[in-house]
């Protein structure tokens, strides 16, 4: 009996031993030196070598996960720390100067050199007001001019189809230089439907002449910014701020709306007469304005100026392969008969087209005439009537 006990206690004790490595050697030895005795009284050993045993055991499994020891198989100490440094914060961009809005009826811009591609169009609402954005692919802005109107009621070009967008004020946004065709994929009618902004309509996209329409809810106080890195061409419409309610007992009375001055007809209309120049030399002969210096004598847009130097430089108004006339007087010779007004009809935009007859075999001049710091001057010309009768059409009428 007491062999076997012997022998079983050895098992266990050995057992024991090999699930724990590198116990200190103090301990090793004294369960070693216990099981070597040999002791008659081998009940006692038991009742003494077992329970040390478990003590030693535990008190070594507590000693390595004591505080600062990590959990797990016990190795080398690591001598690299993996610890993450905090995210430096980004720096911050420096806040770009913003104009104020105003309620101007007409604004103007851009590079009448340039000839836009449009990539984008994007409306979206911010704190304050409403944005839409025209992209554009040119390194530059390309010309374009803003006139605001009493209504939403606009014309289509090209078809000259009539077309109301939603809202009560509008906005038509002329590209005398652009196109989105072959570049733009987007919609041609953003119902946007945001406080002030409620719809953004292509007006029109014909031979390089792109036109859009907003519809405004409510009167339209606006501020534009020609924006780079791509070039944006960036509309803000202020929001009216919301009536919230108010503790005071008597409200003051509400302001009058400022009345809309109608156009000065006359005045464009003789301004549009300026066109052609009476020759002092000889009576009953008028020739169109100088093209010296740019047409810098002419009342003439910065852009119609840009165009007809532009068709000029290509010889489209010479006679190899071109018009063959100048394109004020559609003559080569001037008029023999004195220019005189058919028509001058004021728009809801503020512009005025006046129509000019330039003699019995050329056909009338139509000149748009738009107020530009308080000048009126021809923004678009055209040329006998039709799709191609604009200045700006790819190859407009002689």
């Amino acid at each position: 009996m007491t062999d076997d006990f012997e022998r079983s206690l050895r098992e266990t004790l050995r057992s024991e031993a090999q699930e724990v490595r590198n116990v200190p050697g103090t301990v090793t030895a004294g369960i070693q030196s216990r099981i070597g005795r040999r002791s008659l009284m081998a009940v006692r050993l038991a009742a003494v070598a077992v329970p040390l045993a478990l003590v030693a055991i535990l008190g070594y499994n507590a000693y390595q996960l004591g505080p600062g020891k990590a959990k797990g198989p016990v190795g080398p100490a690591s001598t690299a720390s993996a610890t993450a440094e905090p995210a430096s914060p980004e720096p911050s961009a420096a806040a770009t100067p913003q104009p104020p809005f105003a309620c101007s009826t007409a604004t103007t811009g851009g590079n009448s050199g340039v000839v836009g591609q449009l990539v984008a169009v994007r409306a979206a609402h911010q704190t304050g007001f409403d944005r839409v954005t025209f992209e554009f692919s040119s390194a530059s802005m390309p010309q374009y001019d803003l006139t605001l109107q009493p209504n939403t009621n606009f014309t289509t070009d090209a078809s000259g189809m009539p077309v109301t967008l939603a809202g009560t004020t509008g906005m038509r946004i002329h590209f005398p230089m652009s196109t989105g065709q072959g570049s733009y994929a987007g919609s041609t009618n953003l119902k946007a439907n945001l406080d002030a902004l409620k719809e953004v309509y292509q007006l029109g996209d014909f031979e390089r002449v792109l036109t859009w329409g907003l519809g405004i809810q409510g009167p339209a106080c606006y501020r534009v910014m020609e924006l780079t890195g791509p070039t944006r061409l960036v509309i803000d419409l202020a929001v009216s701020p919301a009536v919230s309610p108010s503790p005071v007992t008597s409200p003051s009375p509400a302001k009058a709306p400022e009345p809309v001055l109608p156009a000065d007809v006359a005045g464009a209309q003789r301004v549009a007469l300026g066109l052609f120049v009476a020759d002092p030399s000889l009576p009953g002969h008028w020739y169109p304005c100088s093209n010296a210096n740019n047409w810098a004598a002419c009342p003439l847009s910065a852009t119609v100026k840009a165009r007809l130097a532009d068709l000029t430089s290509r010889g489209y108004f010479g006679d190899a392969g071109g018009c063959g006339e100048e394109y004020i007087s559609g003559t080569q010779n001037g008029l023999f008969n004195a220019p005189k007004v058919l028509s001058a009809v004021a728009g809801g935009n503020g512009r005025v087209t006046v129509v000019i007859q330039r003699g019995p075999s050329q056909p009338d001049l139509t000149a748009v005439m738009t107020k530009e710091n308080g000048t009126w001057l021809a923004s678009d010309l055209a040329s006998g009537t039709g799709p191609t009768a604009s200045i700006f059409s790819t190859k407009p009428n002689c």
